[in-house]
């Protein structure tokens, strides 16, 4: 899947899929696959939540503005 994302620049599975496959390779079954281990209960992201977060909060200072935008976004028609 790591290998997917890197070679494909997305996170489309059919994408990741291609990318890490040969021209032999069922992209079908491949995403099916992909999705089942994107679904496994031993996957989780939370410790790269917590990294992310520590890096982020390393880089806040004192006179740091943190702008939000809570509208909603949409997509166009």
């Amino acid at each position: 899947m790591l290998v997917g994302l890197v070679v494909a620049a997305y996170v489309h599975l059919t994408r990741i899929a291609r990318a890490a496959g040969s021209a032999a390779t069922n992209i079908h079954a491949a995403v099916i696959r992909l999705s089942r281990h994107l679904d496994s209960h031993h996957w989780s992201v939370a410790p790269l939540r917590q990294k992310l977060l520590h890096q982020a909060a390393a880089m806040i200072g004192e006179d740091s503005l943190l702008v939000t935008d809570l509208t909603d976004v949409t997509k166009p028609t």
